[in-house]
């Protein structure tokens, strides 16, 4: 049987999502970005985004989409320090 809370997931799109790798490879995560994918379609959501502190989440986002069919995977960048900040050639590049 369905729960309410469930059927909020249906066609939802989870804005800011933190997967595996995500600050070092070290920290042992809650779920890898696959295990993300893979939750988001069974709940019946639309897709979700990939957010780093770290690095950008554009070819891991890209990569999970060819895994996991049915499921939006965008990845993200995070104008951070290790990015050097606002930069408009980050984000350019990012959006290619």
């Amino acid at each position: 049987m369905m729960k309410k809370a469930d059927m909020l997931m249906e066609a939802a799109v989870d804005i800011h999502t933190h997967a595996y790798p995500e600050h070092t490879l070290k920290t042992e995560p809650r779920a890898d970005s696959l295990e993300w994918a893979r939750m988001a379609k069974e709940y019946g959501m639309k897709g979700f985004v990939m957010k780093s502190h770290i690095w950008p989440t554009v070819v891991q986002a890209y990569e999970i989409r060819k895994m996991v069919e049915d499921i939006e995977v965008m990845g993200s960048i995070t104008l951070n320090f290790t990015v050097g900040g606002l930069s408009e050639s980050a984000v350019a590049i990012a959006g290619e």
